[in-house]
């Protein structure tokens, strides 16, 4: 697997991410990370500018996860290969519909996988500095979680 799609569900942005694009280090720091978090724990992110946290589950071979600063989540993030795929898209969008996010990608039009989700929480605009570096973040741990038995 040499690239995925990166979806930002608010505004229906596609990115071709490639895996050469991320750094091998960050990614094997982030598998020791999910590993912690998708047993219930919040790990600290590291190598990002501002402090925060993520919290992971594994929906039966998919990931959710979701990027805190304090108390905000700034991104709910989901990512699939083939296992889990159809299950995680319309989690993902369960999750829009109860926080009440509006986004623009339709439900019916699940990309083929491997895919990366992401959906930009309300208190992301906030912290503006954030929004500069989430994406990457957002790639590096959809490749980690993709990578994580290979």
């Amino acid at each position: 697997m040499h690239s995925m799609r990166h979806i930002i569900l608010n505004t229906g942005q596609d990115i071709r991410s490639r895996r050469e694009e991320v750094n091998d280090v960050e990614v094997a720091l982030l598998q020791s990370l999910l590993a912690r978090a998708v047993t219930g724990e919040r790990v600290a992110s590291l190598g990002t500018p501002l402090a925060c946290t993520i919290t992971a589950e594994d929906h039966a071979g998919a990931l959710f996860a979701k990027v805190w600063i304090d108390t905000a989540v700034l991104v709910a993030i989901g990512v699939a290969d083939n296992i889990g795929s159809e299950a995680m898209w319309r989690h993902m969008h369960d999750v829009a519909a109860v926080e009440e996010i509006t986004h623009t990608w339709p439900l019916g039009d699940r990309p083929p996988a491997p895919w990366c989700v992401a959906l930009r929480f309300p208190a992301a605009p906030l912290y503006r500095d954030a929004m500069s570096w989430i994406g990457d973040l957002e790639v590096c741990i959809a490749w980690a979680w993709l990578e994580r038995t290979a």
